[in-house]
């Protein structure tokens, strides 16, 4: 396997090992009402990256790569939700 699909199934680790430290960090400092907003936020940046990833390997399935693409958008109008919900007011 190329080093470019190796390197983003690292960055999708890291930002499942950065969503477990916040989440506790959130939730110690009692905040865990933002635990929703910073999950939706992260997913979706994980989905782009597994679209990248599957488009790298898998080719042959566009329709992989699509569906990562296409989840990662309701998911990204979520986090905006939940974010004006709790901050106020969009600009």
């Amino acid at each position: 396997m190329p080093p470019g699909p190796m390197l983003l199934d690292a960055v999708v680790g890291l930002i499942v090992i950065e969503f477990a430290v916040l989440s506790l960090w959130l939730a110690r400092r009692g905040a865990s009402s933002l635990i929703p907003a910073l999950a939706s936020f992260l997913a979706s940046g994980a989905l782009l990256m597994l679209a990248l990833r599957f488009t790298l390997t898998e080719p042959q399935l566009p329709l992989l790569a699509l569906l990562m693409l296409t989840l990662s958008f309701p998911i990204h109008v979520a986090t905006l939700w939940l974010v004006w919900r709790r901050f106020g007011k969009a600009p």
